[in-house]
């Protein structure tokens, strides 16, 4: 299951925002926690400036050749496979 392992890898990396936090601050006893706009993590990577500028292009060529709609039915196809390899369980029915 690599290639599940990998596909996943590129499709969150590439693809799925996460917001991030930026600090904690404690008012009254309670904690209020402050976050950053969500971005991707190529986003963030392409941001910093301790990136080497040669390892931003190659992330821009890859991110160029990829497609999120292919990448997301792949993922789904071998989660299905994975499925199938599972043990069913009594009582409980797979879609």
């Amino acid at each position: 299951m690599r290639e599940l392992t990998r596909l996943l890898s590129l499709y969150v990396n590439f693809f799925r925002p996460s917001m991030k936090l930026k600090e904690k601050r404690q008012k009254d006893g309670r904690i209020r926690r402050i976050y950053d706009q969500p971005r991707t993590p190529y986003q963030r990577v392409l941001e910093h400036p301790k990136i080497p500028e040669e390892t931003k292009e190659r992330l821009r060529k890859q991110y160029e050749e990829l497609n999120p709609a292919e990448l997301r039915r792949k993922i789904l196809h071998l989660q299905q496979k994975l499925f199938g390899l599972a043990t069913p369980v009594k009582g409980v029915e797979y879609e």
